[in-house]
């Protein structure tokens, strides 16, 4: 992803969208979630959702600073601090919609 992306976050809707009709979906930047974070959690687990209370948030998904092999939803970054703002992690607002 860096080496596609030149390091550089790209505007949303520029790559085509993933089988769930969701376009950057991964590779732009790391997204955060709800979960809280806690550690040596499976990633093998489907949706896993965490502790109930904790200091430390999640952040999925490879940003333009990682390698491809970090490109999936269910990669897991370091934990971060929920009041942590930086130009290579950011959020997705969702919606239903039908394709």
């Amino acid at each position: 992803m860096a080496e596609n992306s030149g390091g550089h976050s790209r505007t949303v809707g520029q790559k085509q969208p993933n089988a769930r009709c969701l376009p950057d979906m991964t590779g732009n930047v790391a997204e955060w979630v709800h979960d809280v974070y806690a550690n040596g959690a499976d990633d093998r687990l489907i949706d896993p959702t965490g502790p109930d209370e904790g200091d430390m948030r999640v952040v999925r998904g490879g940003s333009r600073n990682n390698e491809a092999v970090f490109a999936r939803s269910a990669y897991r970054n370091e934990p971060l601090e929920p009041d942590t703002r930086d130009c290579w992690v950011g959020f997705r607002v969702a919606r239903t919609i039908i394709c």
